[in-house]
């Protein structure tokens, strides 16, 4: 369909987009919302397949920076190595 300013508000803060915790500004849409959005409306993203990769990012984020930098990486295999030894 096409993109108005009645469905980009959707897009952007409809109740889809909340409850997959897509929106962190009722007026803008990243990319990534954006694609991440898609994919689920497609059906080719399940919100199950959402939290798992959320999971899967907070275990790396060491530093809950928000994102993934060496310092995670090493962190995480620091820990991983703890656990192994135990």
């Amino acid at each position: 369909g096409r993109l108005t300013p009645r469905t980009f508000d959707e897009v952007c803060s409809g109740p889809l987009v909340q409850k997959l915790g897509l929106s962190d500004n009722d007026a803008t849409c990243t990319r990534d919302q954006f694609t991440l959005l898609t994919l689920v409306m497609q059906g080719k993203v399940s919100e199950r397949d959402l939290d798992e990769c959320r999971a899967a990012f907070a275990a790396l984020d060491a530093t809950r920076s928000g994102r993934l930098t060496t310092e995670d990486l090493e962190a995480w295999q620091q820990a991983r190595q703890l656990r192994v030894e135990s």
